[in-house]
């Protein structure tokens, strides 16, 4: 219930006026932050390893960036987060940051899908579901640790709701969706109800650990959101959802659950309901899941139960991903390439963090108009997007070679992940670094160049190097194994196995070039998240595509250690300030779904 007092304190006010302007808002126009997730157990995966899905939904806010925190809490270490800054979430939570999704070092991962609460403005206006997404990987390392987030986060955060959908992973095969929710009209200290969704058996319970719904004998191994729960059930988001469904459900029974389909076939969907009059030329995005004010996606791909959480993999589209490419960051890199949060570059290649835009997100921006994929891209918290049409034919040209650009990084971070399975000596931050940030600028440079292969891949994996090493023994072993038989008449003795064997068959990518190159430069760098934008890290420049030695392989920089906190330090000048609500999906346009003009864009080898 409410309390009021005989005199309202200056912040209440003033969140009590945005309350009022957000409920407007809310009646006329629906939610802008319209987006979709899912949860993937590692039993139903085709590689066994957990994986989660986020796209991130808002008109007004294009800006996105991935940077790297130091750790807050020795269970959970370092932390990566995907996220923009809002002006008004430093009000309501005195840090900008504004979080799509996250993942630490002891291999959990969470992200969340926003549920709105209509007809209850004031929960509304001191809604902190994003907060929670950062407080979940400072400070947790396994699901239990998040289901006691649940409890305790109210008693530091009174008169604050949560509403929303939260998918989470861990390293010791935990899987699920939580759908939270603080009461109706509450003030003052809420309880967070919440209902679990284990995706390893599709059983659910409550915040008493009651059964809900017991283990289905047919539970296809995920479980899906967008907008709307069984606490708010009347939200937006029911044919998103629906399409995520259908095509999560043909995966599981085709047996190709896995991060790289749910990038590729999920998260760059562009297919939905469309009005009879209209074409691949001007398609209605209102519906699909990949859409035109779709700012980012995520799929963390986890580890096998009880396996090192420092070989799980960031994946992040800054950007449409229909249009974007994924990019890899490998949690044991501590460090995140600099395309991913730089947002500035000179003509000799310095690098500058000034805002919360990075120079990927920047890239992908700028071909959505430029390819004539969009006529806008932009949109407001007031209206949702100013144009919601996309040309799937230009869209297909450009993902003729986005796909197999993609399709190379994939394959590659398969086969250094599986070198490191079989040499775990191989696990050193120096080559998960070197390999994080060899991946930005090879994707990076491509991507200027709308090409698969303008820049090809000459990064020589670790593994590659130590073969060469043990042959080189080997010769000598064998020599003097001959001489010895000269001598004595004795038959040599056997060569001892290689540990690293690397098949020709594991180099698998549509769009790769054949390996070479030499392993990257070890030099300690400057400090790679500089969040204050000052002192910017320096790089060789970006390579001219005409020059014969464009494309070899960069000197990398190992990051010692991660930036300051940003709640502290952050100088970001980019906020927008807008509220961040807006869009309503709309009314159904009438007429039946249509196929996609894109490319599916798998390769052969799987994740």
């Amino acid at each position: 219930m409410f309390k009021l007092s005989g005199s309202i304190p200056r912040k209440t006010m003033q969140m009590m006026l945005l309350a009022a302007a957000f409920f407007m808002v809310l009646a006329v126009t629906g939610p802008a932050l319209s987006c979709d997730v899912a949860v993937v157990s590692g039993k139903y995966t085709t590689d066994g390893k957990p994986v989660l899905w986020k796209n991130f939904d808002c008109s007004s806010d294009w800006e996105q960036q991935v940077k790297i925190f130091p750790a807050k809490n020795e269970r959970a270490g370092d932390y990566f987060l995907l996220y923009h800054n809002d002006d008004y979430m430093n009000l309501i939570n005195n840090s900008p940051i504004m979080p799509q999704s996250g993942a630490n070092a002891a291999g959990l991962a969470a992200s969340v899908a926003a549920v709105y609460e209509d007809f209850s403005p004031v929960h509304e206006a001191g809604n902190l579901n994003t907060d929670l997404v950062q407080k979940a990987v400072e400070q947790c390392a396994t699901l239990e640790d998040f289901e006691n987030l649940l409890k305790t986060w109210p008693l530091t955060n009174r008169n604050r709701a949560i509403s929303a959908n939260y998918v989470v992973v861990d390293a010791q095969g935990g899987a699920a969706l939580y759908e939270c929710f603080t009461g109706d009209f509450s003030y003052g200290l809420k309880y967070i109800k919440y209902r679990k969704y284990d995706a390893n058996t599709g059983e659910v319970t409550d915040d008493k650990g009651q059964v809900v719904v017991a283990a289905p004998a047919n539970h296809p191994g995920f479980v899906n959101r967008t907008n709307l729960n069984n606490f708010v059930w009347y939200n937006s988001g029911v044919d998103r959802y629906l399409r995520a469904q259908d095509l999560l459900t043909d995966l599981a029974q085709s047996r190709s659950l896995n991060a790289q389909t749910l990038m590729q076939v999920v998260s760059k969907d562009v297919v939905g309901k469309q009005a009879n009059n209209n074409g691949d030329s001007n398609y209605s995005t209102t519906y699909c899941i990949s859409r035109n004010q779709t700012r980012s996606g995520t799929v963390f791909q986890g580890v096998k139960a009880g396996d090192d959480p420092l070989k799980s993999v960031f994946w992040t589209a800054l950007g449409e991903p229909s249009v974007a490419v994924y990019v890899p960051h490998m949690i044991g890199a501590r460090g995140v390439t600099e395309y991913a949060y730089m947002d500035r570059m000179n003509s000799v290649g310095t690098m500058q963090d000034t805002t919360d835009n990075s120079l990927l997100t920047i890239a992908e921006d700028k071909l959505e108009i430029s390819a004539g994929i969009h006529t806008s891209n932009r949109g407001s918290v007031l209206t949702g997007p100013y144009n919601k049409y996309i040309n799937k034919n230009a869209l297909a040209r450009v993902q003729e070679w986005t796909f197999p650009l993609e399709n190379t990084v994939i394959a590659r971070t398969n086969e250094f992940v599986r070198q490191l399975d079989r040499d775990p000596v191989l696990l050193t931050q120096e080559h998960l670094w070197a390999f994080t940030s060899y991946c930005g600028k090879f994707i990076y440079d491509n991507y200027l160049a709308q090409s698969a292969e303008a820049v090809p891949w000459t990064l020589e994996l670790p593994g590659t190097a130590v073969i060469e090493a043990l042959e080189e023994e080997l010769t000598e072993q064998e020599e003097g194994d001959l001489l010895c038989e000269d001598d004595e008449g004795t038959e040599p003795g056997a060569a001892p196995v290689l540990l690293l064997n690397i098949d020709d068959d594991d180099n698998a990518g549509t769009g790769g070039a054949d390996t070479g190159g030499s392993n990257p430069g070890t030099d300690p760098p400057a400090d790679p998240e500089n969040i204050s934008g000052s002192d910017p890290v320096e790089e060789g420049g970006t390579p001219d595509l005409n020059d014969p030695e464009a494309g070899t392989s960069p000197d990398v920089d190992v990051p010692e250690e991660t930036p300051d906190n940003p709640d502290d330090n952050n100088n970001d000048t980019s906020a927008s300030g807008q509220d961040p609500t807006g869009e309503q999906e709309g009314d159904a346009e009438a007429g039946a779904d249509a196929e996609p003009g894109v490319n599916s864009g798998l390769a052969d080898d799987e994740m």
